[in-house]
């Protein structure tokens, strides 16, 4: 029996969904579920957004970490009285 390989990406991984001929909706969200698909001999993903179970299966070519945004909150504040815009 061969062994597995690891797996890409992890349980709590926050990931964005690439847009292409297999995947037309952008999402991004958790990994809630790997899955080994044993006759394709590769993981399957299995995402969760704002809450809400994704259905879809995906594969880590399929996948991207989700890049760190900063929220508009933490854009940094000018002093008053500042013309610099």
């Amino acid at each position: 029996m061969n062994a597995k390989p690891d797996p890409e990406y992890q349980i709590d991984d926050r990931v964005s969904v690439i847009v292409n001929d297999r995947n037309k909706t952008a999402r991004t969200g958790t990994i809630q579920g790997v899955v080994w698909h044993f006759k394709d001999s590769r993981y399957n993903y299995y995402l969760e957004v704002e809450g809400r179970s994704i259905s879809k299966r995906y594969l880590a070519i399929d996948l991207l970490p989700a890049a760190e945004t900063a929220l508009p909150s933490d854009e940094p504040k000018l002093p008053s009285g500042s013309n610099l815009k």
